[in-house]
This record gives structure tokens, C-alpha cells and sequence, in this order.
């Protein structure tokens, strides 16, 4: 069974969100990276990387705004894709491990150009619209 009209619109909404969360990670990504190589301004470096937890963290909170009474297995799956992004930058940022900021996203066999996990969740979700 498809998804009718307010669904599609409310999964649309959500793939938006998370395309705009993914492009302000990839940019606090790119002025972290210069901060700490460029400038080797490490408290740059951290804030930034907490920045980006933020962003992650902030997730299932904007997604619950977004999907309010859309049910189903792909909204279910959506829930516990943003809620698992939240709890991976939590566990970093309880943890303070800036080097674990910074590798959220990226699996160990990732490659420079690759999507990272939230850039592929935003390429899932897409293809069911």
C-alpha cells in the first residue's frame, strides 16, 4: 500500500530536513577542518564538532514536529534513523571525544566523496518519495 497525499507530504518535509541538516554538517565539517589545519585552533575545532552534534542531537526533535500522526513502517524506520543519529553524537559528547565528534557519520571503510550516513539516510528516504 502507497503512501497517500499527507504522507508523502509530511516524508518530503523530513527528507528536506535532514538535506538541510546534511549540508550544515558537511559546512561545520569543512570551517572545522580549517580551523584545526589551517589555523590549529583546536577550541575552534572542538566548538565546531559540538556544533555538529547539536545539529544531530536536535533530530528526532524536529522530525516528531514534522511527522505528527504519520504512521507506518517507513515513518517508524525514519523515527529510529533520527533517533539513532541523536544518541551516536549524545554518546560523543557525553563521552567529550572530539575525535568521535568528528568521525560520526563516517564508517571506518568510508572514502573522501563517499556520502556519509546521514547524506545516505537523506538518499533512502528520497527514493520513496
Amino acid at each position: 500500500m502507497g503512501m497517500d497525499t499527507n504522507e508523502k507530504e509530511k516524508l518530503s518535509l523530513a527528507v528536506a530536513m535532514l538535506r538541510s541538516a546534511g549540508e550544515a554538517v558537511r559546512d561545520i565539517e569543512k570551517r572545522a577542518h580549517d580551523a584545526l589545519h589551517g589555523r590549529g585552533d583546536e577550541a575552534g575545532y572542538r566548538k565546531l564538532m559540538r556544533e555538529k552534534c547539536d545539529i544531530l542531537m536536535g533530530l528526532p526533535e524536529a522530525g516528531t514536529a514534522l511527522l505528527a500522526g504519520a504512521k507506518g513502517a517507513v515513518f517508524d524506520d525514519l523515527r529510529a534513523e533520527l533517533a539513532s543519529l541523536a544518541s551516536r553524537a549524545g554518546q560523543a559528547v557525553k563521552i567529550g571525544s572530539v575525535f568521535y565528534m568528528a568521525a560520526l557519520l563516517y564508517p571506518d571503510d568510508y572514502k573522501d566523496g563517499d556520502p556519509n550516513d546521514l547524506e545516505e539516510t537523506v538518499t533512502r528516504f528520497e527514493e520513496l518519495l
